[in-house]
């Protein structure tokens, strides 16, 4: 995962809900997967310490992408955050 000044490991905790192709337009909630051109809310855990906020608070701490190599594979937007002291 790419995020402004952070390049780090994460891992999808939960897919939440997806919207595409193959659902008809419609949400789909807790999908089991993800494909190309689809659209979805899902859940990350960074493997290390990230500074990043939510899209309402700063939106230039709220962008992020997820590279294959140099190829982005995903890119998206940060909805929410649950701070360490908050678990």
């Amino acid at each position: 995962m790419y995020a402004p000044g952070a390049a780090l490991a994460c891992r999808a905790t939960e897919f939440v809900f997806k919207v595409g192709k193959e659902t008809g337009g419609k949400k789909m909630e807790s999908p089991h997967s993800l494909k190309s051109n689809e659209m979805a809310e899902v859940a990350f855990q960074p493997q290390q310490p990230l500074v990043v906020d939510s899209f309402k608070n700063c939106e230039g701490l709220s962008r992020i992408a997820f590279l294959d190599g140099n190829t982005a594979v995903m890119l998206g937007k940060v909805t929410g955050v649950t701070r360490k002291s908050d678990m």
